[in-house]
Formats: structure tokens, sequence, C-alpha cells
């Protein structure tokens, strides 16, 4: 029979006893562990409400028949739409010197007849390669109807004219099928509308406002990631990302993405937004810009930024994509 010394046996009490206690001082550690709050994600849809828009700015007069195009017919009494044009630069739109100071009004008519609304749709699509997204298929689904696309025929004008100048509007014309890309370059702008698809965000009560905004920080965030993946970042300074886009036969296309989105104060509430049923406000704008450049030499000259590419190539053509929320009057 094996025999054990008094003081070896103390020895195997202290060692077993200081066991014990660390064993229950690490499982009381783990019960009582703060358990993270778990957020809830946000996304992005299209928003349906919202017709997608095309900012018509006529530089040069098309050949089209004696039907004109007729007016939307609103029901919020909101035929027109005034924007300040340092506004309309402030959200980040390439406004001419000549125009600043001035108001840009914008009177809502169907998508002409005889042309394609799918056809424009697409080509701003291509322009900004909206198909690097993995909801592409959303703006894909909501251009297959006719019936969510309408024209903004753009006016710029002194300020203070919202009462008459509805009349002095000329009727938007019905151009000839074979003018349908005459008619898509004189588009300044596309407009498409975009929402939240949740209402919290980790159960923190929000503002109609807010609510609104966050399916555009969603897009915004997606959209950065794709081109920063697909395109080559070209500069970047405090405004922009300048992103290289598709270079072919001297010709060099760049897609500029703001550093942020612009969010719209309550002060903004006289931005009514065109709409059939219901009375709109926006409440975020995301102008992004697409510009082609042609070379001025008879050879592919070589850039290594935008601002070297602005000295040896010429601005040929202009387009803006602007991605915006709208939060619903109560």
């Amino acid at each position: 029979m094996t025999t054990y010394k008094p003081r070896y046996f103390f020895y195997l009490l202290i060692i077993t006893s200081l066991f014990f206690q660390l064993s229950c001082s690490s499982s009381q550690k783990k019960k009582i562990a703060p358990q993270k709050k778990p957020s809830k994600s946000y996304s992005w849809t299209i928003d349906l409400d919202m017709k997608m828009q095309f900012g018509y700015f006529p530089q040069a007069p098309i050949p089209h028949t004696k039907q004109t195009t007729p007016p939307l017919a609103l029901s919020n009494d909101k035929s027109v739409w005034s924007v300040p044009a340092n506004t309309l630069a402030l959200w980040g739109y390439p406004i001419p010197m000549k125009n600043k100071g001035k108001f840009y009004y914008e009177k809502y008519f169907n998508y002409p007849k005889n042309l394609s609304p799918l056809i424009s749709a697409n080509r701003t699509f291509g322009l900004f390669q909206l198909q690097l997204l993995n909801k592409y298929y959303l703006f894909k689904k909501h251009v297959e109807s006719d019936k969510n696309f309408l024209v903004a025929l753009i006016k710029v004008d002194n300020a203070g004219l919202d009462l008459n100048i509805a009349k002095t509007f000329p009727p938007l014309p019905n151009p000839k099928v074979i003018y349908q890309e005459a008619f898509d370059k004189q588009i300044m702008y596309s407009r498409v509308f975009i929402k939240s698809k949740l209402q919290t965000l980790q159960d923190q009560p929000l503002t109609d406002l807010e609510l609104s905004q966050l399916g555009l920080n969603a897009f915004y965030d997606d959209l950065l990631e794709k081109y920063q993946k697909n395109l080559k970042l070209l500069q970047k300074d405090s405004r922009y990302y300048y992103f290289l886009g598709d270079s072919l036969n001297f010709k060099v296309k760049i897609i500029k993405l703001p550093i942020k989105i612009t969010k719209l104060t309550p002060s903004f509430a006289s931005f009514r937004l065109p709409v059939v049923s219901k009375s709109y406000f926006m409440s975020a704008t995301l102008p992004i810009i697409s510009e082609e450049f042609e070379s001025n030499q008879l050879e592919n000259l070589e850039f290594k930024d935008y601002d070297t590419l602005k000295e040896n190539f010429r601005l040929i053509e202009t387009h803006i994509l602007e991605v915006s929320t709208a939060y619903k009057e109560n």
C-alpha cells in the first residue's frame, strides 16, 4: 500500500485547489462576456415609383415628323422643375461658365413614339459599365416597359420664372427613326432612382430622409468596388475617382465617380420630383460623369493621368448618370 507523507499531501491539496479556482474563473468570464448586438445590413434596389428620366438639352435641330410628343400628365401641379445652376454645380454637374447664376428648368414629356427608350437606356448603362454590378438585372428589368420613361426638356433662363416659363417651352419633337443616335447625343443626363431595402439600421430610429439615403450609400459602395476591381484608376483627387473606360481609334473614355454622394437637407424641400400620383422630394444624389476624348494628333498619345489626357486630347462628348434617392411626403 502506498503512503503519502503529510507535506506531499498538503502540496497536492494546494495544486488541486488552484486548478479548481482557475477553471471556475475562466468559466465565469465566458458567461459574463458581453454579446455584440447583431447589426442589420442594408442594400439597394430600384425605386419602382420613379421613372427613368432623360434630360434632353437640344443644341441643334433634328429632323422630325409633324406630330409632337405630348407633355406628361402630372397630378401634383409640378409641370416644371427648376434648379439653380449653382446648385447643380455643387452637386457635381459640369455647368458652363455662361450659365452660372441662372436656373435650369425642366418640363416633362412622354418619350417620343418614333424612338426607342430602351436604346437610350442601354447606351447609358454601357457608358457607365453598369453591367459590372451584380444587380444590373434590376436596371434591365425596370426598363422593359416603355411606361417607365420620361423626357425632361431642359431650358436655361433667369431665376424666378417658375409660374410662367411652362408656356415658353417649345413642344418636344418626335424625331424620325433614323435619328435615334442624334437624339441620344443631345441627352444631357440620365436619371435613375434607387431606394433602401430595409427600414432600420442597428435598431436606430431614422427619419424618412435618412432612410431614403441608405440605398444610395449601398449603391455607391457596390459601384466603387466593381470599378476598382475591373477598371484602371487613372487618377484620384479631392472630388473624383478617374477610371479609364474603353479606348479605341484615338478615342478615350473616362468615368468620373465623385468621392462622396451629395446628401440633401430639408432646406431642399422645394425640389419636388415629377411623379404621377405621389409627392416625392429628392434626398440624395450621385452625378457620375462619362467623358469621351479624341486625340489632337494623328497618332495615339500616351498619358499618365487625367491632367495629361486633357492637355493632349480634345473633349468631344459628356454624359451624366444621376443616381438619386427620394422620400415621400407625409
